[in-house]
């Protein structure tokens, strides 16, 4: 029974290290001040271009539409470097919990490679008996690789709901 539910769990994290990793993404790779502060200069600069006029004051145009495009370049800059930082963390974040739950795996089939976690009546698995009782030999008992694998595709065909309630757009600063 142990085994059953021991199994199982590690089937269901190696299906949740994919919202897991978007969480601590979400949790850790935040928007700067600096950006934000960045971007409302901008908004704010091209507020005052759109009342310029372009054929009355031209040079306060230029000067201005110069100024939108400097801080416009320090912001692409930002924000590619943020989109950096992003992937990084989560390559991260995604190899640490692949080998952690590889390293859990592989202490578990040492461990208990040859023992079955279920045992069914032989003439239940008739023709199916060998395959389903690897690596274990036990007849009628269903192996760890096996039983793992039933129900990483169970969980799988299971209905998605959201990710620890987070929306599916990224989004970090409001629209004007």
């Amino acid at each position: 029974m142990y085994l059953l539910l021991w199994g199982s769990f590690l089937s269901l994290c190696s299906i949740l290290v994919s919202p897991l990793v978007k969480l601590l993404i979400h949790f850790t790779c935040n928007i700067s001040q600096y950006e934000i502060s960045l971007r409302k200069s901008i908004r704010d600069m091209k507020k005052d271009l759109s009342k310029i006029s372009m054929q009355d004051q031209f040079a306060l145009y230029a000067k201005t539409e110069r100024k939108i495009n400097k801080l416009s370049a320090k912001l692409s800059s930002c924000t590619s470097a943020r989109s950096v930082q992003l992937s990084k963390a989560s390559w991260a974040f995604t190899i640490t919990f692949h080998a952690i739950l590889g390293l859990a795996l592989l202490v578990t089939m040492w461990s208990y490679g040859g023992t079955p976690v279920l045992v069914l009546p032989p003439a239940w698995t008739f023709p199916l008996t060998w395959p389903l009782s690897l690596p274990t030999g036990v007849p009628g008992g269903v192996g760890l690789p096996l039983w793992m694998g039933l129900t990483s595709a169970a969980i799988k065909v299971l209905p998605s709901f959201p990710a620890f309630g987070m929306n599916k757009e990224y989004s970090q600063l409001p629209l004007d």
